[in-house]
């Protein structure tokens, strides 16, 4: 049989656990919010690598033709 203070010290070592598992999924919830902000960072600067020298060379070329270089 169980004392009631064995059982009051397995709740609180159960109560310690649980806020372990809980403080662990919060991190995982903050390091995986944080990928997500990095991803979209990464993204907009590729698509800004890649956009961003067609749209001078077109200016360039609207800017040529009419000037009549």
């Amino acid at each position: 049989m169980v004392t009631k203070i064995q059982y009051e010290a397995d709740r609180r070592t159960d109560e310690v656990r649980v806020k372990a598992v809980e403080d662990d999924v919060a991190q995982i919830r903050r390091e995986r919010e944080s990928e997500r902000q990095e991803t979209r960072s990464v993204r907009r600067l590729a698509i800004t690598a890649l956009v961003a020298p067609v749209v001078v060379g077109v200016i360039v070329a609207i800017v040529t033709g009419k000037l009549g270089l």
